[in-house]
Parts: C-alpha cells; sequence; structure tokens
C-alpha cells in the first residue's frame, strides 16, 4: 500500500460504548483499547466491523482502562486473565474469535490469542508498543523501565498531553472535549499511574516473549509512519519474530492513534480487506477438496 492511496474516512464518532455481541454469528473480533484507553479509540472500526457481519466485543478493560483501577490495585497478569474471560463471552456464539489490539491492547492480543489458540483466528496489531520510543516520549521515560517495586513506582504519575497521539487538529479537539464531557475529573482520564505503568511495561516484556509462540494463521500488523508514541521498530519486531504470515501495513499522516487520526478511513479498510482475504485463504487452502 503507497501513501498515495486514499480511503474516504467514515464519520468520526465517539461515544460511550461497552461492547457487545450478536448471537448466530459464525465469526467474531475482540477489540482491546491501550493503556488509558477506551473502547472510543476504536469506535469508527466496531461500527464498520458490526456493519460488515461480524460479532464485535469492544469491552472497557479493568485495569489498563482510562478512569478504571483507580487504586492500581490490578497486575498485568489479571490484565490478560480478563481479556481472555471478554474472549470466552464471544466465543460463545463464534465458531472463530479474530484477536485485535490497539497500542496496550496490541499486547495484550498475542498472549490471548496464544492461550486460546483453539478458536482464536488472526491476529491483528495495531500500533504495537512493546518499547514507547516514540518521537514525542520523553528520552527519560527509558529510566522508569528501571523500576521494579509497586512502593517505588506509585510515586511517579504520567500524564497523557499533546498531540494525544493524533495529528489531525480538528478530531484531537473533538477528542479532547469528548473526555472531559464525558469522565469526571476523578477518574483522573488523562492520567497513568507509575504502577500501571511499570505493569504495562511488564506486560510488554511478556508480550514480546511470546511473539514466537503465536500460531495465528496469518497475522496483520498496522502502523503510522510518524507514530508520535512508538516507532516502525515495533511493527519490526512483529514482523522478525512471529511464525507464518505477517502482513505490515504503514499508514501516512497519522500519528499513534490511527483508527481516529486522518487516514482513520485506510486503517479500517485494512484490517476489513485483510479479514477478507482471509476467508478467501481458507476457502482456497485450509479446506480439502472433496474427490470424485
Amino acid at each position: 500500500m503507497t501513501d498515495k492511496v486514499r480511503f474516504p474516512n467514515p464519520p468520526l464518532v465517539l461515544k460511550a460504548h461497552r461492547g457487545g455481541q450478536g448471537r448466530g454469528h459464525r465469526a467474531g473480533v475482540l477489540l482491546m483499547h491501550g493503556l488509558g484507553g477506551s473502547p472510543a479509540e476504536l469506535q469508527p472500526l466496531t461500527v464498520e466491523l458490526r456493519a460488515a457481519g461480524y460479532a464485535v466485543s469492544a469491552p472497557l478493560i479493568h485495569g489498563p482502562g482510562g478512569g478504571t483501577d483507580l487504586d492500581s490495585e490490578t497486575r498485568w497478569t489479571d490484565w490478560v486473565d480478563t481479556a481472555k474471560e471478554h474472549f470466552d463471552e464471544l466465543a460463545k456464539t463464534c465458531d472463530t474469535v479474530h484477536v485485535c489490539g490497539f497500542c496496550g491492547g496490541a499486547l495484550l492480543a498475542p498472549l490471548v490469542a496464544i492461550a486460546r489458540r483453539e478458536k482464536a483466528g488472526d491476529l491483528i496489531l495495531i500500533s504495537p508498543t512493546f518499547n514507547p520510543d516514540g518521537w514525542a516520549v520523553p528520552r527519560t521515560f527509558q529510566l522508569f523501565k528501571l523500576v521494579k517495586h509497586r512502593w517505588f513506582a506509585r510515586l511517579f504519575t504520567f500524564n497523557d498531553r499533546e498531540p494525544y497521539g493524533i495529528k489531525d487538529e480538528r478530531v484531537r479537539t473533538i477528542v479532547r472535549q469528548t473526555l472531559e464531557r464525558s469522565h469526571g475529573p476523578e477518574e483522573r482520564f488523562f492520567e497513568v499511574s507509575g504502577i500501571k505503568m511499570m505493569e504495562f511495561n511488564r506486560l510488554a516484556r511478556a508480550a514480546a516473549k511470546s511473539l514466537v509462540e503465536v500460531e495465528a494463521r496469518r497475522t496483520l500488523v498496522l502502523h503510522a509512519r510518524e507514530d508520535d508514541v512508538s516507532s516502525l521498530a515495533n511493527a519490526e519486531r512483529v514482523a522478525r519474530k512471529v511464525p507464518g504470515r505477517v502482513e505490515v501495513r504503514v499508514i501516512p499522516d497519522s500519528f499513534h492513534e490511527i483508527i481516529l487520526d486522518k487516514n482513520r478511513g485506510m486503517a479500517i479498510q485494512s484490517v476489513l480487506s485483510f479479514l477478507r482475504s482471509g476467508v478467501e485463504f481458507v476457502d482456497q487452502v485450509a479446506v480439502p477438496r472433496q474427490a470424485g
């Protein structure tokens, strides 16, 4: 896909969304948001996947979800267990569940896919962040990886700041105003505690090690060329480590939040076309032709 390709952007709709699923669907998609985020950052993709006929679960995950676990009592293993529970709930009505995650959710995704390999379909990683090394991340942040104890991590707080992973100024304003309007100051939606960040770093290490164990039939990685949070080296890590078919698509003219940013249409269509091609792949390769 070249930088010159353009897809029409779907309307940007941000609203509270707790996820859901239909009954009788054969294919489902589990969408997992990032650290300090919510299902709203994946809402345009959720809408298009449902319109395409997929059963979609886009839950607010307790722990990494913005405004949840304000006392930072959960650990990264709890986040993984919660994600697996959401997978299991969706799998009750689906033969196959594709696993998709954004940012920190893209770290949960391979761990869930490995643990639920019997029903897991394709793996889709959007802006994976094994190492927050984007151009907007202070160099000093790397030092925080040395923090190993919760009592010490509690002394730190990380605040989200401009450009909030969004290059499009109009969209950035909409997102900021929506969050400020829908979340009270007591939820500290723009803050991530030091403990959560320490647990995120632990999750990142576990997810990075797990890549060689991924057994997904196919893997798609979407990453912005100008990602302000995580560099393309994060996408390259997946391509190097994951066995099997791995497709990397670089989205131009966008920052970290590619499902909300300028080229969200390109990003969403990349996911839809990838999943559609997987159906053709199964029909042509995985299903043996009957004799006679």
